[in-house]
């Protein structure tokens, strides 16, 4: 876990939510990450900001600035902010989407690196158009090399749904009694969900991408259910209280290969399976998601030997939700294979681990 992403609106107390942050940051032993909203009078508030990160004691990895009214942020208020925010990186693009920041192309001045967000549902909202926008996303990061003054780029947040929408021309409208919020989808706790984003971190995962902010940590649009789920949800979002969705366990699994290595292998049916590989000290660990609702039958070259692998699909997703530190201690399958290529099974929307 690299780093806790949290919004402040420094028109308003935002002391106490910074103050939530430290202490979450603190216990999740990461890094913040700020998104600063100004307003009029940003100097006074870049100001009151300086005096609170003078105070609190985890690091700050970067500050991305975001002005009112503006989707992409100009280079008034970026150098405004390096200025007043001496020893931090100091970062500004957009909060909306990449779009926004391409129609609002940055001119060279003193942010350190450039941001955005993205989400697979704009204008269609499908399973296999959610499929079709991964592949998309390398494009996005090539494009922004190419107007980026050679700074990093940081991808913060990718989420399921839009969170706002940037060309509203009103007030967002109540919830109907009984939906979901605008922003929250039911695939967030399924084990498509899982599998689309191991698909993100795939294509968005480039040396230019330091880091990415995926998703919340708890709640319906988050890694892991809150410990009230059935009282804030109900029947529309049914989870339970305090379960890990099954993206959790993309990932943990990644996670265990940090500072490693991600390799990119190419699939002959990208929109049907796709997947990465991790290499760290010797060790490698292959990791497929089925996109579809029927089972994928795969044929993998270049892994021989002695194999571990572990799925994570309808027949054990409950119990990898319920209690997903003894399913990520459960063994896997032991396979050897003295072949060129090995066959793998996938069940529908399944996550498939290969170790070897």
């Amino acid at each position: 876990l690299d780093h806790l992403r949290v919004d402040l609106r420094l028109e308003n107390d935002f002391v106490a939510s910074l103050a939530q942050a430290v202490e979450q940051a603190a216990q999740l032993e990461t890094q913040l990450l700020l998104a600063v909203h100004l307003t009029d009078g940003a100097a006074t508030q870049l100001e009151a900001l300086a005096q609170q990160l003078e105070q609190i004691d985890v690091p700050v990895c970067g500050i991305a600035i975001f002005r009112d009214g503006e989707k992409s942020t100009g280079s008034e208020w970026v150098n405004l902010a390096a200025e007043k925010l001496t020893g931090f990186e100091v970062g500004a693009g957009t909060d909306a989407f990449f779009t926004e920041l391409n129609r609002g192309r940055p001119a060279e001045d003193d942010r350190d690196f450039l941001i955005f967000s993205t989400n697979p549902q704009v204008h269609a909202f499908e399973v296999v158009d959610l499929v079709e926008t991964l592949t998309a996303h390398a494009p996005l990061i090539e494009t922004a090399q190419t107007f980026n003054h050679g700074k990093p780029i940081i991808v913060s947040p990718v989420t399921l749904k839009m969170r706002f929408n940037p060309n509203a021309t009103g007030p967002e409208p109540d919830t109907p009694a009984g939906e979901l919020p605008p922003q929250v989808d039911v695939r967030q706790m399924s084990l498509f969900g899982a599998g689309w984003t191991l698909g993100a971190l795939k294509y968005l995962s480039e040396p230019v991408v330091p880091r990415i902010t995926f998703y919340e940590t708890t709640g319906w649009r988050g890694v892991i259910e809150t410990e009230h789920a059935a009282h804030v949800h109900g029947d529309i979002f049914p989870t339970r209280a305090g379960i890990a969705f099954p993206m959790y366990h993309v990932f943990a699994d990644v996670a265990e290969f940090a500072g490693g290595e991600l390799v990119k292998i190419t699939s002959s049916d990208p929109l049907a399976v796709d997947g990465l590989m991790l290499e760290k000290d010797g060790r490698r660990r292959v990791m497929l998601a089925n996109y579809t609702d029927k089972t994928q039958h795969v044929r993998i070259p270049g892994l021989d030997g002695n194999l571990i692998v572990k799925s994570l699909d309808e027949w054990c997703a409950e119990a990898a939700m319920t209690d997903p530190e003894t399913y990520r201690k459960s063994a896997g399958d032991h396979m050897h294979s003295d072949e060129d290529d090995i066959a793998i099974t996938l069940r529908p929307f399944a996550i498939v681990r290969i170790d070897g």
